[in-house]
């Protein structure tokens, strides 16, 4: 008979939506850290360039940026709706320790923040 834990790790390892959402809780843990932020905030971090006058200036945090382009890009941008949708949609969501959670609302716009769990082992 399969053993049904090996049977568990072989769906998370096919699971691109976990592939997805840790790799944006990864990137977004080394870039924004534990700040608040509103979907709008959390794009303009990720567009940011690297300071230089030349116009194909490489981004400060290309990673972030290709994470999030790939939950809500559009057209070769970050689509803010998308972005909105797929935070909402992954709310609370533990993955090695971090979830993203619906921090607070100010003047109707809602902002997100990555928060760290403490491991019940130590």
């Amino acid at each position: 008979m399969v053993d049904p834990v090996d049977t568990m790790e072989l769906v998370r390892e096919s699971d691109t939506k976990l592939e997805e959402l840790t790799t944006v809780l990864t990137h977004w843990e080394e870039v924004i850290r534990s700040e608040r932020m509103s979907v709008a905030q959390v794009i303009k971090t990720a567009n940011k360039r690297e300071t230089s006058n030349f116009v194909g200036s490489e981004y400060k945090n290309e990673g972030f940026r290709d994470a999030l382009l790939t939950v809500a890009g559009a057209g070769g941008d970050i689509s803010p709706k998308r972005l909105g949708k797929w935070l909402s949609a992954n709310k609370e969501r533990i993955v090695d320790g971090r979830l993203i959670s619906r921090n607070a609302v100010f003047s109707k716009v809602a902002h997100w923040k990555l928060i760290r769990r403490q491991s019940r082992e130590a």
